[in-house]
């Protein structure tokens, strides 16, 4: 993206200082919205500041109106992507991380690698995370992530050399909590990944186990409850917990929270078809009293 180096950087400061504190959003938005709106930085930071207060279609708009005017610019190819997914747009996610990847976005790698995590593709998530992990130029706080994600992708496949290694990749570069936190975050990334998978081998073998699917339900279940607690504005969120909840046969829970997820992003297609399943038709027929 070609902006001016100093109002870029200002941009990013007026977003980190809005970031830690939900009470700043509507100041910072006021601010902004009296700002000139032809200005990029000011655009980018509107955009960010609509998806803070979960304004889905307007941070998508003023995003794509920016990736107009910079086409090959792989931040706001990342940032829309990382967007969508959140508001359950799968296939404009993997459209836009893919070609944000594809112009050297490391973010975007991130972000697809934990698109597949969300939907329990742990082989292609692991081999995104080792890219990742392996490139010449990645922060640190980036490479720490990568090799957290792929210790928790091997364990989840039963690859031991693969869990060791990542493991002394990450002990090699992670200081006080900083390992036990990026296992945390990405153990939370698979939770609703680990029920996907095991309902789909359920459809599919009928020798999947009941008790096995249920205890990955429980545990993810209790993993999403609580990033929903700190995340209330993520739909992607409130989906994943409703399948949980759903598999686990909790239909009020599980109906409360596809209709949030539903509040919060309308067009959410993966949370309506949820909700045709959990919800029963009018049409259907009833017991008779």
């Amino acid at each position: 993206m070609n902006l001016d180096h100093r109002t870029q950087s200002q941009a990013d400061n007026d977003w980190a200082q809005v970031v830690p504190d939900a009470g700043l959003v509507s100041q910072a938005f006021e601010a902004a919205h009296v700002s000139d709106h032809t200005d990029p930085a000011v655009q980018l930071t509107l955009a960010r500041l609509f998806h803070a207060k979960g304004r889905y279609r307007e941070a998508m708009d003023m995003l794509e109106s920016l990736m107009q005017r910079y086409p090959d610019a792989p931040d706001l190819l990342e940032e829309a992507g990382q967007l969508a997914e959140q508001f359950g747009e799968d296939e404009q996610a993997d459209r836009y991380l893919r070609c944000a990847a594809s112009r050297g976005g490391t973010l975007a790698l991130v972000g697809l690698a934990t698109v597949q995590m969300h939907a329990g593709r742990v082989a292609p998530a692991a081999w995104l995370w080792w890219r990742i992990a392996r490139l010449a130029n990645v922060e640190r706080a980036a490479a720490i992530e990568a090799w957290a994600a792929l210790a928790v992708c091997a364990n989840e496949a039963n690859r031991l050399r693969v869990i060791k290694y990542a493991q002394r990749q990450l002990s090699d570069l992670a200081v006080g909590d900083d390992a036990r936190q990026a296992m945390a975050r990405a153990e939370q990334h698979l939770s609703s990944g680990r029920v996907i998978s095991a309902s789909r081998v359920g459809r599919g073998q009928r020798t999947q186990n009941p008790s096995s699917l249920q205890w990955i339900a429980e545990r993810a279940a209790d993993t999403l409850e609580e990033h929903a607690r700190v995340f209330p504005d993520r739909p992607d969120t409130h989906y994943h917990l409703a399948m949980c909840e759903h598999v686990l046969g909790n239909c009020d829970a599980a109906t409360a929270n596809v209709a949030q997820a539903l509040n919060l992003s309308p067009n959410y297609r993966a949370a309506k078809v949820l909700q045709l399943r959990i919800e029963p038709s009018d049409d259907a027929p009833h017991d008779a009293a």
